[in-house]
């Protein structure tokens, strides 16, 4: 079991990313349910449409969705129910929480984009 001062394993997304069920969810799909592809860092990965986009990013392997502003620790999924704001991504561009959106086909998530602009403007300055 990980302390709480300890930093999370960065995420890497790999080509097999969202093919195994981590643990999250039974790899065998029940009637009615489809399988889509959607894009995490312009990456694909599959999920069931209509899953809770944080269940669907952490049984693809997707642990660290954002990083803090201040001390830069690694924050995931926490509370499950939108209250903690741990979850949030950006989805097309706008930011939500992971935790509060259901995965539908085409979906463009970007993780850490606050911190990905953070590095950019520091290369500027």
């Amino acid at each position: 079991m990980a302390r709480a001062d300890q930093e999370l394993p960065a995420l890497a997304i790999s080509p097999s990313h969202g093919k195994g069920s981590a643990g999250w969810r039974s790899s065998r799909l029940h009637a009615g349910e489809r399988e889509v592809e959607f894009f995490v860092d312009g990456l694909p990965m599959r999920a069931r449409q209509g899953e809770c986009l944080a269940v669907a990013l952490a049984a693809g392997g997707a642990q660290v969705l954002r990083h803090s502003p201040g001390a830069g620790t690694a924050r995931g999924m926490f509370c499950l129910m939108g209250s903690c704001q741990e979850c949030l991504v950006h989805l097309d561009d706008v930011p939500v929480l992971a935790c509060m959106e259901s995965v539908v086909p085409g979906m463009r998530v970007t993780l850490d984009c606050f911190r990905q602009e953070r590095s950019a403007s520091k290369e500027h300055d």
